[in-house]
């Protein structure tokens, strides 16, 4: 009970000093025309490592995912988070000294040379954090004007520019407690005085550079309004939550509504149904009677990316049962000598061999290999 009330205290006192961290959201429409006074991009400095896009989707990282299909905003930088940072240490180490210190009877003069200093440093980074008020700068991607606004709450240090002059890099910084990989994007042109615009997004994993290349894809087809937008898990799934109850992107905002999970859950299972029913189509393409590598390969441009996944396996799995029977038996699977030698049967497999490959990780170089050498064996028969 006492260390409740202790407990209860302490955040008391801690939220006197520091305001709640909250999201400040941008203005919507800020995307809608570019901002034209600004610098020369020859100005800007790079900084990290560039990022082209990945040519599949291959690396299903989560990422944030705050769209509601027409504007998509993604948080970046905040000051807010340092300034908290600065009123937290020194008061935890204030928390600390203050009851050692009156065990210890230190006297009072040595006790004001530490705790005074300290306490000052607080209250400066409470006043700093009170100034920011939360996490205040956004991404503003907008699908339909093909503009990208770098959104600051000081309306006059927002810069709105095409998205074609965006760049996007792959940036590595070191911490005391490790080193972080950083998904950062800045425009080719900045405000005069300016000689950089670097802003760190909170997008989604990027240990690894194929993710930082996978997350530009994701953004460069979703600002591609030539194109569909692209159906990948979790995007996919919050733009039809939205279209389901009707929301936009200002609803999410500035209106403080959210997805139920029951909603959420309702098109997962919409999509698992599209999922099963696309596999029964490729079971039917993957029948022995039926089974054409150039089929196979112009289905395959037609499958989402969400479904990419389980359409890949179930041509693997396919190739494993054939490969195995050839391994077993020496000779084609059931139904296949009907319509192929095997070698003809080879060079089918040899098309989708590198298609599956090229999505799954499971399939590496042994199992090919392995699919390789068993109908190999059988051209010799």
């Amino acid at each position: 009970m006492v260390f409740r009330s202790l407990k209860k205290s302490a955040l008391t006192l801690y939220h006197i000093m520091v305001p709640r961290d909250r999201d400040i959201w941008p203005d919507i429409d800020c995307a809608n025309e570019p901002t034209k006074k600004v610098s020369k991009g020859r100005k800007l400095r790079s900084k990290g490592k560039a990022v082209t896009p990945v040519e599949e989707y291959v690396f299903h990282s989560g990422f944030d995912t705050l769209t509601d299909g027409d504007i998509w905003i993604v948080r970046t930088d905040s000051r807010f988070v340092d300034y908290t940072v600065g009123v937290i240490l020194p008061g935890a180490m204030l928390m600390f000294l203050l009851p050692t210190f009156w065990f210890a009877k230190v006297p009072f003069e040595m006790t004001r040379i530490v705790i005074l200093p300290l306490f000052f440093v607080m209250v400066f980074f409470s006043l700093l954090a009170r100034w920011e008020k939360g996490n205040n700068k956004w991404i503003v991607f907008d699908r339909n004007s093909g503009n990208v606004c770098f959104w600051h709450k000081n309306k006059r240090k927002s810069l709105t520019v095409p998205f074609e002059q965006v760049n996007s890099y792959w940036h590595r910084k070191a911490y005391r407690g490790g080193v972080s990989r950083n998904f950062m994007l800045m425009p080719e042109v900045s405000f005069r005085g300016e000689w950089n615009r670097w802003w760190n997004t909170y997008f989604g994993s990027t240990e690894i550079y194929s993710q930082a290349q996978y997350l530009w894809r994701v953004l460069s087809d979703f600002m591609d309004n030539s194109k569909p937008i692209p159906e990948l898990p979790g995007l996919t799934h919050q733009i039809r939550s939205c279209q389901k109850l009707g929301y936009t992107i200002e609803d999410l905002t500035h209106g403080g509504k959210e997805i139920p999970i029951d909603v959420w859950m309702e098109v997962d299972k919409d999509i698992e149904n599209e999922i099963e029913a696309l596999g029964l189509e490729v079971q039917s393409l993957l029948k022995p009677e039926r089974f054409s590598a150039s089929e196979i390969l112009e289905y395959s441009k037609t499958i989402p990316p969400l479904a990419r996944r389980s359409f890949l396996s179930l041509v693997m799995i396919a190739i494993e049962d054939w490969s195995m029977w050839t391994r077993k038996y020496g000779g084609l699977y059931p139904g296949m000598e009907k319509r192929f030698t095997q070698r003809s049967l080879a060079r089918e497999i040899d098309q989708i061999v590198g298609l599956v490959r090229s999505g799954l990780r499971t399939a590496d170089e042994e199992w090919e290999q392995q699919v390789r050498k068993d109908y190999k064996s059988t051209e010799s028969l």
